[in-house]
């Protein structure tokens, strides 16, 4: 087996005339201008020329971002077989469809699937996210990417599937806002809470050899420029899994791996060192300004959605109205489900959130906003409880991304007591 490195979360296995590459995020910023990658990519679009399969995780944008998908010439996505976890909303697959790739297959859960008669392969949703299994006639691999497995109940669940592997992919560092620009303590302990799941991880599976992906970023907007204080460095993830006794390989991109072979860490550790001490404030994105009647237009947008889609919701949501302290305009909104956006004299002392006119806009206009918003960074609370305030939003807006409504939620969880 030969392992090539793309980028952040995108490495390509290749084994008996198999190519599969997984969550290309080859370039461009992500989560709304909040995201960048830590290193340049040297994998090009015309390289998907030697490419048999592609895997996405899930639709995160840092793992299925489609600019990049859409970049791919269409000579070669008709030679290109997409793999995908089964969804309700089936969006991946029919965004994926419309693109003409040569098939696009929905992952029946921890179904083993060959690709050949070598290359085996098993998924399984773990939230909006899944995690790989690829099993060959030498190795085998597990690739958890972004999946937070943080109890070992979780861990065995998965373990009762793969058994013991060889090889583990997973993520090194936090991936969402933990506290405001003044509680740099809350990003320490997700440093640190991060650094207990790898060794859950490294105890449930027992892995040979260990692969660190998906967080080789940097928060690149103003905005949340703060939350580059405390992520994890590849150093120390590296030091941390021989202290561990799991061998790490340290892939940065274009580096070509074969498994059992000596790898030159350092090299590797030493230059996304140097692309760390190329982040600067100076280098990240600058807020852009959003007017009063915007952010009433996309008010009203998302109550016209939840009186269509997900009555209930806009229901409930009308006894938990959210105000709002507009940064770069210096003044308080309110938002309720049934009035929109109202202006409101209030000190910001008074409200629950503080962000940019620019950052509520993309809020309310698009179903993904709220959750967005919550992985980049790019806001403050008030208090430590505005927090789940704001989380209340990000559940209801995600469901109507998902079509998953506040009904269709409460009948599962009635089905699911009764089939107990």
């Amino acid at each position: 087996m030969k392992i090539k490195f793309v980028n952040h979360a995108s490495t390509i296995f290749s084994y008996d005339n198999v190519n599969l590459i997984t969550d290309p995020w080859l370039e461009g910023e992500v989560f709304h201008n909040g995201w960048s990658l830590l290193s340049e990519t040297k994998f090009s679009y015309n390289d998907f020329k030697d490419i048999s399969h592609i895997w996405f995780s899930h639709e995160h944008p840092d793992h299925f971002f489609p600019p990049n998908i859409k970049s791919i010439p269409s000579e070669l996505r008709k030679n290109i077989i997409v793999l995908f976890q089964k969804t309700n909303d089936k969006k991946v697959v029919e965004f994926c469809e419309k693109l003409n790739f040569k098939e696009v297959i929905e992952l029946t859960p921890n179904k083993p699937l060959k690709l050949t008669d070598k290359f085996e392969i098993i998924n399984a949703p773990f939230g909006h996210d899944s995690w790989l299994y690829i099993k060959t006639e030498l190795f085998s691999f597990l690739n958890t990417n972004d999946c937070v497995i943080n109890s070992k109940e979780k861990a065995k669940k998965i373990h009762k599937i793969t058994g013991d592997i060889d090889v583990l992919l997973t993520q090194f560092s936090y991936a969402s806002k933990h506290g405001n620009i003044n509680q740099p303590e809350k990003r320490i302990k997700a440093s640190k809470d991060k650094f207990e799941q790898m060794k859950l991880q490294f105890e449930t599976f027992k892995p040979k050899y260990f692969i660190p992906i998906a967080s080789y970023v940097w928060f690149s907007h103003e905005e949340n420029f703060y939350m580059n204080d405390s992520i994890n460095t590849i150093d120390k993830v590296h030091d941390f899994s021989l202290i561990n006794k799991v061998e790490p390989i340290v892939l940065y991109p274009g580096d070509e791996y074969k498994i059992s072979t000596v790898h030159d860490n350092l090299k590797s550790i030493n230059s996304y060192l140097e692309d760390i001490n190329n982040i600067t404030l100076e280098n990240s994105r600058k807020t852009i300004p959003s007017s009063l009647e915007n952010l009433k237009t996309s008010g009203r947008r998302l109550t016209s959605q939840l009186k269509k889609e997900d009555f209930l919701s806009l229901l409930l949501l009308s006894f938990y109205p959210i105000k709002f302290y507009l940064t770069d305009l210096n003044i308080a909104v309110k938002f309720s489900s049934l009035y929109g956006i109202k202006q409101i004299g209030k000190a910001k002392e008074s409200t629950n959130i503080y962000l940019t006119s620019e950052v509520l806009d993309y809020c309310l206009k698009f179903n993904w906003g709220f959750g967005t918003t919550n992985v980049n960074g790019r806001f403050q609370t008030n208090k430590d409880k505005d927090l789940k305030l704001f989380n209340y939003y990000v559940s209801v807006t995600d469901s109507l991304n998902h079509k998953d409504s506040s009904f269709k939620r409460v009948l599962a969880k009635i089905k699911r007591k009764i089939s107990l």
